[in-house]
């Protein structure tokens, strides 16, 4: 099958929220692939519930755009996890200039559903081994470049317990690539 059928294929499985579909057509045509039957079920469990997770929550920072361009950065971020951003995509197309409703380059926005998909992955896990880690705390860590927020800084300086209230990617980003901080388990 050609790429572009796949990626048609895909887009149609996320469209009907069919997530398990779309991972069956990752792996089946080698775009997701794992060294064992056993890692290979625990990641397309894994990759399920992460597109879960990306098409049934919005970060903040994306709450003023329209539903319908969501959508479409949902799709592009959906095959961009299971399909990897080596090719670009034939299918469906990034937006020239900035995202409506933001201050974010439209070619960085499907990375925000990535991020926090990811931070809510993190926070399910971490909340589930919370008993085997008591003195958990999480720090905020930046992409440490010069592209950083003050916002991001500061955030970055705090440190969370797994029941505070906080989102990422942070919702008081003004970075124009979008905020790329992440989680790091600590220990106090």
């Amino acid at each position: 099958m050609d790429r572009k059928t796949l990626e048609r294929l895909i887009v149609e499985a996320l469209q009907k929220t069919n997530f398990t579909r779309a991972v069956d057509l990752a792996f089946t045509y080698g775009y997701r692939t794992a060294p064992s039957i056993a890692s290979g079920l625990e990641m397309w469990t894994r990759d399920v519930r992460f597109l879960e997770l990306m098409f049934g929550n919005t970060p903040w920072l994306l709450a003023a755009v329209p539903q319908d361009v969501q959508g479409q950065l949902r799709l592009i971020a959906g095959l961009w996890h299971l399909l990897g951003k080596q090719e670009a995509l034939q299918i469906v197309r990034l937006a020239n200039g900035h995202l409506p409703g933001t201050h974010i380059g439209s070619h960085w926005a499907p990375d925000m559903f990535l991020r926090h998909a990811e931070f809510l992955a993190m926070m399910e896990t971490l909340r589930e081994r919370a008993a085997q880690r008591p003195g958990l705390r999480l720090a905020i860590r930046t992409a440490g470049d010069d592209f950083v927020c003050q916002a991001c800084r500061q955030m970055a300086k705090m440190r969370y317990k797994l029941h505070d209230d906080f989102e990422l990617p942070n919702p008081l980003c003004t970075c124009k690539m979008g905020c790329r901080c992440h989680i790091h388990p600590t220990i106090y």
